[in-house]
């Protein structure tokens, strides 16, 4: 996992230092997530489109990153919300 810094406007419309979700290089925009880490487990969405780092899947928001107490290389557990 990383996080990703907000420069503008994601491929999803989403704006801003405080939008709450995921950039992810394949999944749509809107797809429905939960991510766990340090005992808490948030639901978000795909909210930008894009590559992800080397040997990441996806990269957290900033805001994402920050409600779920991580930093950047630390893991997360995700699925599909239901």
């Amino acid at each position: 996992m990383g996080i990703t810094g907000l420069k503008g406007e994601l491929a999803c419309g989403e704006a801003g230092a405080d939008v709450r979700g995921i950039v992810h290089p394949v999944l749509l925009c809107g797809v429905k997530i939960e991510v766990s880490a340090n005992g808490k487990e948030l639901r978000t969405e795909v909210v930008g489109t894009g590559p992800a780092a080397t040997g990441r899947e996806f990269a957290l928001t900033r805001a994402l990153a920050a409600e779920l107490g991580v930093g950047d290389g630390d893991r997360i557990r995700w699925r599909f919300a239901g």
